[in-house]
């Protein structure tokens, strides 16, 4: 006898008198799935039911990967949200009409800010779901006038595999728990429900398999108890409604929702209107979260974004720099017109409050791109916005940019989505920008392309991944290493930063060195201690000398130039293994000097071959310095 007939032949006293976790849990809750196959004379399957909603009436969206930035956003104050859970695609939270006003026009991460009307279980057709609206609220009361408007969205949730493309030619998905299935099956193989068209061949009600007749379902629930008591039926309005529904059913399960914000996502921040933006231009949202995400202090911080593109994220710093609610800058939402219910009055409040908390920014916020169209549409949002005077936007090359102060925080979004041969000389000269002058701080990038992020040839602190629409995005951390020899101290939680390596690939010593290297190395050092000095002289006369102080309160050496073409003039350290930490044994060499490099290849006019790879034998590292130096 298999175990599973074992189990169900038994009685559930039986099960609970030998099972450890008797007293804890039921053993018929801890499997439910036998007792859904033919045991349901033994034990049914209870139906969920969510305590949230009673604490927890509010719900915010977001994108996937956000939902811990959100959560701390709604946590903190001037939120002050209650209850606070993460859930997928969004946060639910509690708290008065206050605290839903203040979501809607504080957030800065959500999506859409919804306040839950009713939920119920075992929805799974159009009459069950007309009769869930109808008792759902009092919606004589939220429709008072002739004039009021409604509009409503439904969300059908289904089978992940479903969803993503992978069901077959005839596979249905059960209406009752969302699992895709086999067309061979008329029953679904998880919760036994029966296939869709045997359902309506039984009883004959139509399932919910379409989003636009469950919205029209929903609709028609309304409008019919409305004419009902009032003997007229309220106008649908998709642009602007008074009263905007959305509806989520998942699994049975239906949720209600009267959304706060209003049919535009909370992404508009209204300084692009009219505006002709990029299809690709990072969403305001997305960028306040990278900024979230990177805990950008403007008081102590300068922020530098290299490649701003349409400014959205130096837009968004100087909102936070200064204060301003993003619901100050779009329209009023739908819940300032609801004057029969608190909200209104919270919104009048919330402003209020809001407009007298702004401030001026502490620190400046440099931008930089070198298209004059992007930086052009930048000023222009930046100018709707208001925060114009915060922000410095220069233009030029990123391999040529000297920010006008020294970054603390750089926060970026570096083209990913084109040409790999574009991409790539965009990401390399990024990674120059970043070694130079923003060396000792942390840089976090947006990114959706793997293979460009390896031209940064800088090793990652930290990954946060986001998926927005069809793309998978990961926020990418790098803790770059301030100069060798200076008395910076690294960012906190700092491993490893890559060397700067020539463009094509790099030399990594994994092994010690032979004593004939050594020999070549050594001649090699003497030349650059020679050589090093008349060109470090020529360099510093030809253009003034410009200090970078760090962290601890020191200051740098000079240097001069800018973007990538400082980076090949300057030494790179590879230790080599086996030896003693910050020593050389004897017959080893620790470092590998790229000046001496780049002035015997002028000199030759020979072009060494880097190799991509992390290690190189004895005998072909000394076969290329001979190559090279011959």
């Amino acid at each position: 006898m298999q175990l599973s007939q074992l189990l169900l032949a038994l009685a559930p006293a039986q099960l609970n008198a030998f099972c450890p976790w008797a007293g804890v849990r039921p053993l018929v809750q801890l499997f439910p799935r036998f007792t859904s196959r033919g045991a349901n004379a033994v034990c049914a399957r209870q139906p969920r039911v969510d305590s949230f909603e009673e604490h927890e009436p509010f719900f915010a969206s977001c994108l996937s990967g956000l939902e811990p930035l959100l959560a701390a956003e709604l946590s903190r104050l001037p939120i002050g949200a209650t209850d606070v859970r993460e859930g997928r695609l969004g946060v639910h939270f509690g708290g008065g009409k206050d605290v839903g006003a203040r979501a809607v026009l504080w957030s800065r991460c959500a999506m859409r800010v919804m306040e839950l009307l009713h939920s119920e279980d075992e929805v799974h057709d159009q009459p069950a779901l007309y009769d869930a609206v109808v008792r759902a609220a009092d919606w004589v009361s939220l429709l008072p006038s002739q004039r009021s408007t409604l509009s409503v969205q439904a969300v059908l949730s289904i089978d992940r595999a479903a969803r993503n493309g992978r069901a077959r030619p005839g596979d249905w998905v059960c209406n009752s728990c969302g699992a895709l299935n086999f067309q061979s099956r008329d029953e679904c193989f998880k919760c036994d429900a029966p296939k869709a068209g045997l359902a309506d061949k039984q009883d004959g009600a139509q399932p919910l398999t379409h989003s636009h007749f469950t919205a029209l379902t929903v609709k028609n629930a309304v409008c019919d108890v409305v004419r009902e008591a009032r003997g007229w039926r309220p106008s649908v309005d998709t642009a602007d409604p008074d009263t905007p529904l959305l509806l989520h059913v998942h699994r049975g399960r239906m949720q209600l929702y009267r959304v706060l914000s209003g049919i535009p996502s909370l992404h508009k921040r209204g300084y692009r209107a009219d505006m002709a933006v990029h299809a690709a231009a990072l969403k305001e949202n997305l960028a306040a979260a990278m900024l979230l995400h990177a805990q950008y202090d403007p008081t102590m911080q300068v922020l530098c974004d290299p490649m701003c593109g349409s400014g959205t994220i130096p837009i968004e710093a100087a909102l936070i720099a200064t204060n301003t609610a993003p619901g100050l800058l779009r329209p009023p939402p739908p819940l300032a017109r609801w004057r029969n219910e608190e909200y209104a009055e919270a919104w009048a409040v919330a402003t209020a409050e809001a407009e007298g908390a702004r401030t001026l920014a502490p620190l400046p916020i440099l931008a930089n791109d070198k298209h004059g169209g992007a930086l052009a549409l930048a000023r222009r949002s930046a100018q709707a916005a208001g925060v114009d005077h915060c922000i410095t936007f220069t233009q030029g090359e990123v391999a040529d940019y000297v920010p006008e102060a020294p970054p603390q925080l750089v926060v970026s979004n570096p083209p990913w989505n084109v040409r790999l041969e574009e991409g790539e000389a965009a990401w390399f000269d990024l990674g120059g920008f970043l070694r130079v002058e923003a060396a000792g701080c942390s840089a976090f990038l947006l990114s959706g392309n793997a293979e460009l992020t390896r031209r940064l040839r800088m090793r990652a602190n930290g990954k946060l991944p986001i998926e927005q629409a069809d793309a998978s995005l990961r926020l990418i951390r790098y803790d770059v290493l301030p100069p060798r020899g200076s008395d910076a101290v690294p960012p906190a939680g700092t491993r490893t930063a890559q060397a700067p390596a020539k463009r094509g690939g790099r030399i990594a010593v994994d092994k010690p060195l032979g004593s004939p290297l050594s020999a070549a190395l050594d001649g090699v050092r003497e030349e650059t201690q020679a050589t090093g000095a008349a060109a470090a002289a020529a360099a510093a006369a030809a253009r003034p000398t410009r200090h970078t102080p760090s962290e601890a309160g020191h200051e740098q050496a000079p240097y001069a130039g800018g973007g990538a073409a400082r980076v090949r003039g300057k030494a790179v350290a590879r230790k080599a293994q086996g030896g003693a930490e910050g020593t050389a044994e004897p017959g080893q060499e620790n470092e590998v000097v790229k000046e001496s490099f780049e002035t015997r290849r002028r000199q030759n006019g020979r072009e060494l071959k880097f190799v991509d790879g992390t290690s190189l034998a004895e005998n072909e590292l000394e076969h290329a310095f001979r190559e090279m130096y011959k």
